[in-house]
Formats: structure tokens, C-alpha cells, sequence
């Protein structure tokens, strides 16, 4: 995959939409919420949190971005978006070749991590990379959506039915 290829024209399409992960019979599933929300992809080896990406982003621009920390998550997929709708799944192994490859140059730092003073325009997508990551925090189980991961500072749980305590992602 070339740096100013879109994550679409390497998507699997062919991915099955499901309500509960008891539906998944094979190949890989994209599991759905109550509003159609996204909470994770369903393979053979159970159910895994997903990232969020718009199906036209490059793998160039998702390298550059905040959302890098997301995988690791520990995710299989990326799950690709377009007008609200999923679009297919990209294998995580397509980013780490392409981090891994000559073609992938990592970006200079020069005026600091929120760039010059003069810059007119918000970075980066507002809305997406995300990822739904279910609170493993004993009785919560609340689906956070996280733009990026930090292991020793995670955010806290979204959770409006519990005490506040911080997103807990292994039991």
C-alpha cells in the first residue's frame, strides 16, 4: 500500500453486519449497536475492539495521527466509515507493514506538538479515528469512544450511571 492510498482500495467489503456476537457464523463481522454504532469487529477468535477510520483516509495520514496510539488496543481491524455507514475492515497488519516500510517517514517536531502559532486551520479529522472500547471496571461495561490510548494515564469512563473511575480495559 502506497502512503497516498486511501484505506478503501485495500478494504474487505465483504464483511457481515451483526447485533450480538452469537450471530457471527465466519470469515469477520462487524458487530452494531443500539444506533447502529460500531462497538467492536467478531472473527473467529471472539469479539475485539475497533478503530474507527473514514474509509478515505490514507494510511499515511492515520500514521501521522493521534490514533496510532489505538492500536494498542490489540484490535485485528480497523473499521472503515463512509457517510455514517460501514464501509468494510482493513487488517491492523496493513498499517504495521506500512510503518515498518521504507515508504513511511516520520514526521519532524519542530514547533512543538500543537504546531506553530499561526496555524489557521483545526488538525487533523475531528470525528474520527476512534475506538469503542467496552470498561472492564467491575459492574460498568460501559462502550467508551477513545480518540488515543495512553496506558499509564488512561482516560476516565464515560459512564454517567457510575461513580467516576478511570477506563479499565483488562478484568
Amino acid at each position: 500500500m502506497r502512503p497516498d492510498d486511501p484505506f478503501s482500495s485495500v478494504a474487505d467489503t465483504e464483511v457481515t453486519l451483526v447485533r450480538a456476537a452469537a450471530e457471527f457464523t465466519s470469515g469477520t463481522a462487524v458487530l452494531l449497536g443500539a444506533d447502529d454504532e460500531v462497538l467492536g469487529t467478531v472473527t473467529g477468535a471472539g469479539q475485539r475492539p475497533s478503530v474507527l477510520v473514514d474509509a478515505d483516509m490514507t494510511v499515511a495520514e492515520f500514521a501521522r495521527s493521534r490514533a496510532i496510539t489505538l492500536l494498542v488496543l490489540d484490535m485485528p481491524y480497523l473499521v472503515l466509515v463512509r457517510d455514517g455507514a460501514v464501509f468494510g475492515v482493513v487488517a491492523r497488519s496493513v498499517v504495521a507493514e506500512y510503518l515498518a516500510s521504507i515508504a513511511h517517514k516520520p514526521s519532524e517536531n519542530l514547533m512543538g506538538i500543537g504546531g506553530g502559532a499561526a496555524d489557521g486551520v483545526l488538525p487533523g479529522p475531528v470525528l474520527l479515528p476512534l475506538a469503542h472500547v467496552a470498561c472492564k471496571y467491575p459492574d460498568c461495561g460501559y462502550v467508551n469512544a477513545i480518540a488515543y490510548w495512553h496506558p499509564q494515564k488512561p482516560p476516565r469512563c464515560a459512564n454517567p450511571d457510575r461513580a467516576p473511575h478511570d477506563l479499565v480495559l483488562e478484568a
